[in-house]
């Protein structure tokens, strides 16, 4: 086997669930081989590299096997391999994303206490009156 479809192989490769989700991804220009834009039916040959486009995280590896059935994940591993730039710019972009903005601050619940203390109220400013004194004259 010399050649294979580029859904194919992705599917196979797992990087894809489904085939059909490799064909949508190609659809929407995500993915290239060769710094070219791909269609699902462009065949795929050993050396090619394949840049893909995920969640704002690029990926480019080299095609090291072509295999048209999806194995268990080290076979799919051993399928491609990754380039170091690669790597490295994953790498850095996830540390970007931990090093990014804060998240915003919760509103504090009615039942958590209060981060600044409050001055208690003192009678000695304000007459307090009792209920049976208001209701005998009738403030």
């Amino acid at each position: 086997m010399d050649e294979i479809r580029l859904d194919k192989w992705l599917w196979a490769a797992r990087f894809y669930k489904t085939r059909s989700l490799a064909v949508d991804e190609i659809g929407k220009g995500r993915v290239s081989v060769n710094e070219l834009a791909a269609k699902p039916a462009r065949s795929l040959r050993v050396g090619d590299k394949v840049e893909m486009r995920r969640e704002g995280v690029v990926r480019t590896v080299s095609v090291l096997s072509l295999s048209e059935v999806r194995g268990p994940a080290p076979v799919a591993q051993s399928m491609y391999a990754e380039t170091p730039e690669s790597v490295a710019r994953r790498a850095e972009q996830a540390l970007q994303r931990r090093m990014g903005a804060e998240p915003a601050q919760a509103k504090p619940s009615a039942r958590a206490p209060p981060s600044s203390p409050v001055a208690p109220i003192t009678t000695a400013t304000s007459p307090v009156r009792s209920n049976s004194f208001m209701l005998q004259n009738r403030l």
